[in-house]
């Protein structure tokens, strides 16, 4: 009986003992990151008002948008803007590196103190003081501005 219920279960074949998953790659994030920082790359362009046709200067917004890096970002030169033309760069980049903050999230009332007190996330940023609800060594409480 166990013979029998081992051979549903392990494989007759030595081929099938060696079976790799295949692993897909992470998808590409849609942010960018320059030394940690996040960031995107868009053109220089000036918008021009009550304008119907895509101008030059807009029309290179695309060579700035698949830059991944700030330094490949500031390295775009396809547009000459004294002559309004892509024949020959001018020498000035073309595109510019805008650093995506995060919004961060209220500080005010924000838990800290208590038993782990030490940890940075039970901390206070500068500009605020932990505002202890009591006097013994393991105490609580919330933060609020200096």
């Amino acid at each position: 009986m166990l013979g029998v219920l081992a051979s549903h279960f392990l494989p007759i074949s030595p081929g099938l003992s060696s079976i790799t998953p295949e692993i897909s790659p992470s998808p590409t994030p849609s942010l960018t990151e320059t030394m940690g920082i996040p960031g995107s790359c868009t053109a220089t362009y000036e918008v021009e008002i009550n304008t119907e046709e895509l101008t030059a200067k807009q029309n290179y917004s695309m060579y700035c948008s698949d830059k991944q890096s700030e330094q490949g970002c500031l390295s775009v030169d396809v547009y000459n803007q004294k002559l309004d033309d892509f024949s020959a760069p001018d020498g000035f980049p073309d595109c510019k590196w805008n650093v995506i903050l995060a919004t961060p999230p209220s500080v005010e009332g924000k838990s800290c103190g208590g038993i782990a007190a030490n940890l940075p996330e039970n901390q206070c940023p500068d500009g605020f003081y932990c505002k202890l609800d009591g006097k013994y060594p393991d105490a609580g409480g919330v933060c609020s501005k200096r």
